[in-house]
């Protein structure tokens, strides 16, 4: 089986280790992944997937938000019909109710219509995911299914003692993750809570918002951290706490990776957070304002189990994701 997945961007500034970890996955699992990265991932797919079998799209919808992006759009509605006339499968990922983004929101919001319409099948990482097809795209949820996100087992063995940090935050800070509100409130209502904030910023105006809450126990580090460093920081804090807008997000990369290193985790009451809430073997909590993690902190920590955490990140591996995945593709008719 061929297949074509976007977006496959080329190293770089823009990276993205969900799409390499899904297209070796894929590999592993015995389907060829066909074309190289590019600069413009949309316009590679008519020239490199013509040999493709079946096409894979992630976060499509966030198309009319690019530079270009009418044009693009067009060209996107153009590829994705195209494969349907010419007999190709057409796979769409819902990572989220919508694009992060509110530009052009009307236009993603046909896209996503358009993409549910032409889906041979449609996956989500997030139980909740399959409630908004049911929602918006009834006649489509007969082609809906959830897998969970899949993620890695980077679990040190290492014992885990006193924590410099009760929360960390990682990952390039973007508007849609909340971080300038909820340091702003750190600021003022967990005084006495150590907080690290870490990540890249290419937004002056927010980051000088988190930037102006530092303080002795506000510690804020403008640059990328790297999964080798992560697995530190992770063992120095407490908890991992994600403090994103819940009225877009299904689920979070940025959840699986926290987990793949045994982290606690707080997060909004939402998508993936609250289908892990009931799971024994990890640790996730949920909130639903600010003052529950005040709560949540207060209260003893979990006891860390690594044979539980380990069992629960080899149930959700890349190999046993891929190994579903390729056997749903190829029952699509």
């Amino acid at each position: 089986m061929k297949i074509y997945v976007y977006p496959r961007q080329r190293q770089g500034k823009y990276d993205n280790g969900y799409i390499n970890d899904f297209c070796a996955s894929l590999e592993e699992a015995g389907a060829e992944v066909i074309g190289a990265p590019a600069r413009n991932p949309l316009l590679s797919v008519f020239c490199q997937g013509r040999r493709a079998d079946c096409y894979v799209f992630h976060w499509i919808e966030n198309v009319p938000g690019y530079k270009y992006g009418l044009l693009q759009s067009v060209a996107a509605w153009a590829l994705v019909w195209g494969a349907r006339v010419r007999g190709r499968k057409v796979v769409w990922f819902m990572h989220n109710r919508r694009p992060h983004s509110g530009r052009r929101r009307v236009l993603c919001g046909a896209l996503m219509r358009m993409m549910a319409a032409a889906s041979d099948l449609i996956v989500t990482h997030s139980r909740e995911g399959i409630g908004v097809i049911a929602e918006r795209y009834p006649h489509r949820l007969h082609k809906a299914v959830f897998l969970d996100h899949p993620t890695k087992n980077r679990l040190s063995g290492e014992s885990k003692g006193e924590r410099r940090y009760d929360i960390l935050i990682w990952g390039t800070i973007s508007p849609y993750k909340n971080v300038d509100r909820f340091v702003s409130y750190a600021a003022r209502k967990m005084a006495r809570r150590r907080i690290l904030v870490i990540g890249g910023c290419g937004d002056e105006a927010l980051f000088d918002r988190v930037n102006a809450c530092a303080s002795d126990n506000i510690r804020v580090e403008r640059r990328p951290v790297s999964f080798e460093e992560l697995g530190g920081l992770v063992s120095d804090s407490r908890y991992v706490v994600v403090p994103y807008a819940s009225d877009t997000l299904l689920s979070s990369g940025t959840l699986m990776d926290s987990l793949s290193f045994g982290a606690r985790v707080i997060g909004p009451d939402t998508g993936s957070f609250a289908d892990y809430l009931p799971e024994k073997r990890i640790t996730v909590k949920t909130y639903d304002t600010y003052a529950d993690i005040e709560r949540i902190l207060s209260l003893p920590d979990p006891e860390y189990d690594p044979v539980a955490y380990s069992d629960f990140l080899e149930e959700k591996s890349w190999s046993s994701f891929a190994k579903r995945f390729v056997s749903l593709v190829g029952k699509i008719r």
